[in-house]
Parts: C-alpha cells; sequence; structure tokens
C-alpha cells in the first residue's frame, strides 16, 4: 500500500509541474501576443525596416512559445498513455 501511495503522490507532483508549466507557458503567450499585436500596429502605420524587424522578431518568439506547447502536449499525451 505504501508503494502505491508513493507513485500516486510522484504522479501527483509530476501533474502539477505539468499544470504549472502550462499556466506559464499561457501566460507567456498572452503576453507575447500584446506585444506582437502593437508590433503590426506600428508596423502598418510606420512601414520601416526597424518596425518590420520588430513585428517579425515577435512573431519568431510566438513560434517558439508555440513549440514549447507541442512539447508539453506530447509529455502530457505520454503521462495519458502511461495511466492506462
Amino acid at each position: 500500500m505504501a508503494r502505491w501511495f508513493k507513485d500516486r503522490s510522484t504522479r501527483n507532483d509530476e501533474v502539477e509541474q505539468l499544470a504549472q508549466a502550462i499556466d506559464d507557458q499561457s501566460a507567456e503567450q498572452k503576453k507575447m501576443l500584446e506585444i506582437f499585436n502593437i508590433a503590426m500596429s506600428n508596423f502598418a502605420t510606420d512601414r520601416s525596416l526597424e518596425t518590420c524587424l520588430d513585428a517579425l522578431n515577435s512573431s519568431m518568439q510566438i513560434a517558439n512559445i508555440r513549440g514549447s506547447w507541442f512539447n508539453l502536449t506530447s509529455i502530457m499525451q505520454g503521462y495519458s498513455n502511461r495511466r492506462l
């Protein structure tokens, strides 16, 4: 019984860590989307190289965050398959 409880405790810790990672990613993505919207607005009004690069940079950062989402999704799928 003690082993079952220990395994369950470990799983709960893993779930909490995964939930925290998802929350962190969500907050970061919302922040980057706001930055991207501002950058695109600036680029729409002032079509300079600098505003273009700002918009491109923010879009690349969003792509990196979404790549991290894919990794988190893979981890969650592995965890759910393991529980079955």
